[in-house]
């Protein structure tokens, strides 16, 4: 059978995608999760300050989401981990969180609120 042949029977034929398995993320202690959300909260602030108006409403939902862990003790897996993911969606690729840079304020202050981003970027990377 041509090559062809075979590739159109893959795309006219019936295919289902595999389900994603599910991940078990551990997921961090009380005082840990406090810690993440404020340094969510920080990051919001330091999107706002600056005047970015699209990440801040994804970081605001992550935000939610880790109070509704620390608030619903019995669904923390689940709330921790929609945080997680909501965090994760803003990375990687043209136009994400990796291209944002602070360009408001003096030159001191746009040095100072980019090095508290980026230790806040390290930090946040790697609980979520």
């Amino acid at each position: 059978m041509p090559i062809w042949s075979k590739l159109k029977g893959l795309f006219t034929q019936g295919s289902k995608t595999p389900p994603m398995p599910d991940l078990d993320i551990a997921v961090p202690e009380s005082h840990e999760l406090e810690a993440i959300l404020r340094d969510l909260e920080r990051l919001s602030a330091i999107l706002t300050l600056d005047g970015e108006a699209d990440f801040v409403v994804g970081v605001n939902i992550a935000i939610d989401h880790l109070k509704s862990a620390l608030a619903f003790p019995a669904e923390v897996k689940e709330f921790f981990h929609r945080a997680a993911d909501t965090y994760r969606s803003m990375w990687g690729g043209m136009g994400s969180l990796t291209d944002f840079y602070i360009v408001n304020g003096s030159p001191e202050e746009r040095a100072a609120l980019g090095h508290e981003y980026g230790e806040l970027i390290k930090r946040l990377n790697q609980h979520l």
